[in-house]
């Protein structure tokens, strides 16, 4: 009789145990999901060694990093990791809406090919007091269109 009754205790209690993880997981996966609904993209350098950022039309260093839809135009992107390794960094796209926040388009809707490369064109510095690598890569590339 007492093992009857503490079987369905134990029974009980686990059937407790798994509501109270199903409605754990729930309740984190919607606050996740809200939470990342109304992030805005920021503008931000994620390194302190990342310096000189640069972006504008190919060719063009001082015109503004604006270009056509589908016109074959490209953007050029530079900029210096204060490092005297090389190291292997990836770019990619998001669009975004008005305010800054993702939109909800599949990056197969708003680019042809890949939405993200890795960057390829590195050069060391030379000759200067402190040591760094210079990175650039054009956008969009033969890649993605």
């Amino acid at each position: 009789m007492e093992d009857e009754t503490a079987r369905k205790h134990i029974v009980g209690y686990k059937t407790d145990l798994c509501t109270v993880k199903t409605t754990f997981l729930f309740f984190t996966a919607l606050y996740l999901n809200l939470f990342s609904m109304g992030q805005t993209v920021q503008n931000q350098a994620y390194s302190t060694l990342l310096h000189t950022p640069q972006a504008f039309p190919a060719g063009n260093p001082l015109g503004y990093p604006i270009i056509g839809l589908m016109s074959g135009e490209s953007i050029e992107f530079h900029f210096d990791i204060m490092e005297n390794s090389f190291e292997t960094y990836s770019y990619g796209v998001i669009h975004c809406n008005h305010e800054w926040t993702p939109s909800d388009l599949h990056s197969n809707e708003y680019i042809q090919g890949f939405p993200s490369s890795q960057i390829s064109r590195m050069e060391p510095s030379f000759g200067t007091m402190y040591n760094y690598v210079h990175y650039s890569f054009s956008y969009p590339d033969e890649m993605s269109t």
